[in-house]
């Protein structure tokens, strides 16, 4: 027979006695808006070529849209439109103006370093070509 060794019970409670704590969440980025003049996303829509239906603009198809739309000659414009250089002016107003335009509903923000990052993506397809200069990018052969 296995001799049993009485346990000792602590004089004090081993459970917590206050509720335990939870992790700080990382703050969303509040939606403020800019000086953006209402605007109708189907304006920006453009012809798929293969199905015929109108769909909401790719990146670049968007920048030329804005570019050539005088009422965001504010937002970005062309610094030499033969050569397809062009230059952001707002660019916070411009960022917010592709969420709106792409459908994008999340509650974070769209930042100009976002979008700044996915005109860069383009440069290993070769519609849009890096440019010295802040703000600044030019456009490939598509």
């Amino acid at each position: 027979c296995i001799p049993t060794i009485p346990t000792p019970t602590p004089d004090f409670d081993l459970s917590p006695s206050s509720p335990p704590m939870k992790k700080p969440r990382k703050r969303k980025q509040d939606r403020v808006r800019s000086n953006l003049p209402q605007t109708n996303v189907r304006e920006w829509y453009v012809m798929d070529g293969i199905t015929g239906r109108q769909r909401r603009p790719l990146l670049h198809e968007f920048l030329r849209q804005l570019l050539d739309n005088p009422n965001y000659s504010y937002v970005a414009a062309y610094v030499d439109k033969r050569k397809g250089i062009f230059k952001f002016y707002e660019k916070s107003t411009a960022a917010e103006l592709w969420q709106h335009v792409k459908g994008r509903n999340s509650d974070r923000v769209m930042t100009y370093d976002k979008l700044a990052r996915a005109i860069r993506y383009y440069y290993s397809t070769g519609i849009i070509r890096p440019t010295p200069g802040r703000f600044t990018f030019e456009f490939g052969s598509p």
